[in-house]
């Protein structure tokens, strides 16, 4: 009878596995923060704006930062006269409607999880 010995090298394929998230990641949260951002509170561009500034797309940090970002993401109502999309939760919004395309980024990227 012949035996058949199969050896996985687990630690290679998960360093070649984090070589990719990290080379694509920051891709991957850019088109995270351009979807969220469409359903974003728009009055004159200063919350929208500051996603530019305050993120850190190489780590993975998506951050709307104004003195009044939390309150609007959590409260109030919406104006939609310059952004017809505008939303509370802007970010739940923006995952419900798009985490299939951000699916389909990740595999792009890293390959089928």
């Amino acid at each position: 009878m012949d035996n058949v010995h199969v050896e996985v090298n687990t630690s290679a394929m998960m360093g070649n596995l984090r070589a990719k998230w990290r080379k694509h990641l920051p891709q991957i949260t850019a088109l995270i923060r351009e979807n969220a951002n469409r359903y974003v509170r728009v009055d004159r561009g200063n919350l929208r704006g500051s996603s530019y500034r305050a993120s850190d797309l190489a780590k993975g940090r998506i951050v709307w930062e104004t003195p009044y970002a939390r309150r609007v993401y959590y409260t109030g109502k919406p104006s939609k006269d310059i952004n017809p999309n505008a939303s509370l939760l802007w970010c739940e919004v923006a995952k419900q409607r798009h985490s299939r395309e951000w699916g389909r980024a990740v595999e792009k990227g890293v390959g089928n999880l």
